[in-house]
């Protein structure tokens, strides 16, 4: 059985790697990256706009990378 941050992982890792399969033909050494952030839990939507964010900022720091919190014990 998955949890729900491994089904979360899952579904971004596919993500990424479908986004990191588009080219654009006029220049084909641009590569296009993606960063996610994303959290999961029972506390109120507000609150896991933030926990999003600071997962999103993590993610960002690595680059074209995904970060997932539980937010109700703050794991990553």
């Amino acid at each position: 059985m998955f949890t729900k941050g491994m089904r979360a992982g899952m579904y971004l890792s596919h993500l990424k790697a479908a986004v990191n399969k588009i080219t654009i033909e006029s220049k084909p050494e641009v590569r296009i990256t993606m960063s996610f952030g994303c959290a999961f839990g029972t506390e109120l939507v507000n609150n896991l706009i933030g926990t999003a964010d600071k997962a999103l900022y993590e993610s960002k720091k690595m680059r074209d990378a995904y970060t997932i919190i539980d937010a109700k014990n703050g794991n990553a």
